[in-house]
């Protein structure tokens, strides 16, 4: 019979228990590993909290993206499909900088003008009222990612 030690789950490695809960007795100290344990899971790149956060950013975002140049700059496939494309930068930039309101705009802004010159609808006035729509939203999900962070949503 060979010796085979049990495996120590990761979350155990991630939150280990810690000497100072020693002290306040075996309850307590049971409680709150089991609770650093749980925020360990919580908040790990493989938690819940950012696999909802990579689904609005890689996945909703692209489409939405879409929705808009669809709806507002061409109503045919080939801006719907420039859109698209570039709204998978713009869900990693937003997914990985994490961008305040302000900040967020400007990168939708950036984007949405590089789609509508990429989509070869570069009007000056296109350009603006796209840089202007896609600005404004960009401030709105900025402020929501914001509101999300607070709440402890995200």
């Amino acid at each position: 019979m060979t010796f085979k030690p049990r495996k120590i789950p990761a979350v155990s490695l991630e939150a280990p228990l810690e000497r100072r809960w020693e002290v306040m007795g075996e309850e307590e100290a049971a409680r709150l590993h089991a609770q650093r344990q749980d925020e360990a899971v919580r908040f790990s790149w493989r938690g819940p909290r950012t696999k909802k956060r990579a689904l609005r950013c890689f996945v909703l975002t692209p489409i939405g993206f879409m929705v808009l140049g669809w709806c507002f700059v061409g109503g045919n496939l080939r801006t719907a499909a420039v859109f698209f494309g570039v709204g998978f930068p713009l869900g990693g930039l937003t997914f990985f900088l994490r961008p305040t309101d302000y900040l967020s705009g400007l990168v939708y802004a950036l984007c949405g003008v590089a789609a509508t010159a990429i989509a070869s609808r570069a009007h000056p006035i296109t350009l603006l009222m796209v840089a202007m729509l896609c600005g404004s939203v960009g401030i709105a999900m900025g402020r929501a990612e914001l509101d999300r962070r607070m709440d402890l949503e995200d």
